[in-house]
């Protein structure tokens, strides 16, 4: 499988053409190396910056890890740095004065959307060992790209058929096409720690308003495939081919420091390979006879039927757990919890390799 295109090959990402030229980087040579390495990688980024076409007889498979969004509190009503500084490093920065009820050391909120490692690196040099951090959220991200960009939504359907959630007892729901596994808001009266500003134009209703909002659940899985990857500051326009989007969303402390994460260093050695594994179960299917024969045996039911009445039970099944014409696994086995402990689990990599092959693809 492919591996991701070193940070090196950023470096254009965060200077426009003028800047390569003043710095004398447009060189024939340079420029030309720069495209055979990026071509040799299939990044959709790369190809843009330099005008590279992907070449269509290789169809290939890229994986990319990152943050989404970091939300962080500073105990300091004003960012003690320049906010120009983390402006290359990431797609955009919201940063908002606002002190939450009952939060005293709480005063600027910072959300960074798509940090890099050297965002990251350069926030916590600005800030310092005075200024009080306190992170809230975390969005961890796992993109994958794919050549042929056709093959995106039906690799994202073979993601919906084969992962589990544990210990995550709320059903699957689709919304705006985005699969939630996990509800995205829960009754309880919001807390402040966990709350977005309200908008400090606006009057105090608006704040009452916004104290009766539900908070975020602790942990949330978000999935779709209907939107270019942003990972890496790669900062797509609208013509970029869509990637699947595997999104981890925690939200408050608690939740924050069962993944490890208590500070900047914490997500600057973040093990996002470490965390996909432990966060969720990817199963292999079997064949529609073999299933039918696990949900005869798991359901009492008889084992020396046919091979036709063994795949017709399996398609009952498979089509009571479809959401808009989709199989969700992880609806299925909510209610079959012995038929989980039947199927074969298998790692993100043998997953990968699994799917792809099934569209024809190479990882």
């Amino acid at each position: 499988m492919g591996g991701d295109v070193p940070r090196a090959t950023y470096v254009a990402q965060d200077q426009n053409r003028s800047s390569i030229q003043n710095q004398g980087l447009d060189q024939p040579h340079i420029v030309e190396a720069a495209a055979n390495f990026c071509q040799s990688h299939s990044h959709p980024r790369c190809r843009k910056i330099l005008n590279v076409k992907h070449p269509k007889s290789q169809p290939s498979v890229h994986v990319i890890d990152g943050f989404d969004i970091v939300t962080l509190w500073l105990d300091r009503p004003e960012l003690p740095m320049p906010e120009r500084r983390l402006w290359p490093h990431c797609s955009s920065v919201d940063i908002t004065c606002y002190q939450p009820k009952y939060q005293a050391n709480r005063k600027l909120l910072v959300r960074l959307h798509q940090p890099t490692a050297g965002c990251l690196k350069v926030l916590r040099s600005g800030i310092g060992r005075e200024v009080g951090v306190a992170i809230t959220s975390a969005e961890i991200a796992r993109d994958v790209t794919l050549w042929p960009t056709s093959t995106v939504p039906s690799l994202q359907d073979a993601f919906l058929g084969s992962v589990r959630v544990p210990y995550q007892r709320d059903p699957v729901v689709e919304h705006k096409g985005t699969w939630y596994y996990g509800r995205r808001t829960s009754n309880a009266k919001a807390q402040e720690d966990d709350q977005e500003p309200p908008d400090l134009n606006d009057t105090s209703t608006a704040v009452v308003e916004h104290e009766k909002k539900g908070r975020r659940q602790g942990h949330v899985l978000a999935v779709y495939a209907d939107k270019p990857s942003k990972q890496n500051n790669a900062r797509p326009d609208e013509t970029e081919p869509p990637c699947l989007h595997i999104e981890w969303r925690a939200s408050g402390k608690a939740a924050l420091e069962h993944l490890g994460i208590r500070a900047l260093d914490d997500l600057l050695c973040f093990d996002f390979d470490r965390h996909w594994d432990a966060r969720i179960r990817l199963h292999s299917m079997p064949t529609k006879t073999a299933l039918g024969r696990l949900l005869a045996k798991v359901n009492c039911g008889s084992e020396d039927s046919s091979g036709t009445a063994y795949r017709k039970r399996a398609n009952r099944w498979l089509a009571n757990y479809e959401i808009n014409g989709q199989f969700v696994l992880h609806n299925a086995l909510q209610d079959e919890r012995a038929l989980g402990r039947k199927l074969t689990r298998i790692t993100w990599n043998e997953w990968l390799q699994e799917s792809g092959k099934s569209l024809g693809i190479t990882p």
